[in-house]
């Protein structure tokens, strides 16, 4: 499978603007749009970005594959745009990458619990 980023979960709206100088949906419209064109099989997008990433993608031809996951109460550490397994799950997720989380055992249980 290909699987194109759109962008990191790392940046938030004032990196956009410094970077990119255009509002994130924006730029992520275009990402999205641009990978459908290419017939790749997928997109890493945050969870913050499945409801642009679905509204593009209605007939879901993308794999949506999430990173950013947190629990509910955990820490966001340089993450600015993290959503819980469920959510992301709720607003079409495919696939989610936990990754940091998972280093706690007792984040590592209320992921585990969420998926019970």
């Amino acid at each position: 499978k290909v699987i194109g980023v759109t962008y990191l979960t790392s940046l938030g709206e004032e990196d956009f603007q410094t970077l990119y100088g255009q509002e994130s949906t924006i730029l992520l419209k275009n990402i999205i749009l641009l990978a459908k064109n290419c017939r790749i099989d997928g997109i890493v997008c945050s969870g913050a970005d499945l409801p642009v990433a679905t509204k593009i993608d209605p007939n879901k031809e993308l794999l949506k594959i999430t990173p950013g996951i947190r629990p509910k109460g955990s820490i966001n550490e340089d993450q600015k745009r993290t959503l819980s397994p469920q959510e992301a799950l709720e607003l079409g997720a495919d696939y989610l990458v936990i990754g940091r989380p998972l280093k706690d055992p007792s984040i590592r249980q209320k992921i585990i619990s969420q998926f019970s």
